[in-house]
């Protein structure tokens, strides 16, 4: 677990190297700090990390299971960010679900920037906070890796 992809932050990796190590992972984590310093970036290589866990060995299988961390299509994977609200979007629908054609392609895109470069901020037109229909979306599935 080389953590190439992430500048810096040398005791952040040891610390979740030291984690990983103890088998002692807590059921969330907080990535906290400045903009641009690289929390994204840290979650997503613990993220990619965490599934790796599962064989040590690099079987095709766990090489694509990686892929999907790179790509942000991991299903362990739920990265939360602002959105814009949906036409006739109500409380507990699925937070994409109501977008626009041009407003879903507009997240696509910033997803797929986002896994090119870690530190890509993601920036939707006309998407101002995170919905609360995220945050349940995330709850509710109750995967272990929300991002």
């Amino acid at each position: 677990m080389g953590w190439e992809r992430v500048i810096g932050q040398h005791r952040v990796k040891e610390l979740l190297r030291r984690v990983i190590s103890s088998g002692t992972i807590a059921h969330a984590h907080l990535f906290w700090g400045g903009e641009g310093v690289g929390k994204d970036a840290m979650a997503i290589e613990f993220a990619r990390a965490l599934n790796c866990l599962e064989k040590q060995a690099r079987t095709v299988r766990d090489m694509c299971k990686l892929q999907k961390v790179d790509l942000l299509q991991h299903p362990n994977l739920d990265l939360v960010f602002a959105l814009p609200i949906g036409k006739n979007e109500q409380s507990g629908d699925d937070p994409v679900g109501s977008l626009s054609e041009d407003q879903l392609n507009s997240v696509k895109e910033q997803l797929r920037l986002k896994a090119e470069n870690p530190y890509h901020r993601i920036e939707v037109p006309k998407a101002n906070f995170i919905k609360i229909n995220s945050v349940r979306n995330v709850r509710r599935e109750g995967g272990p890796l929300g991002i």
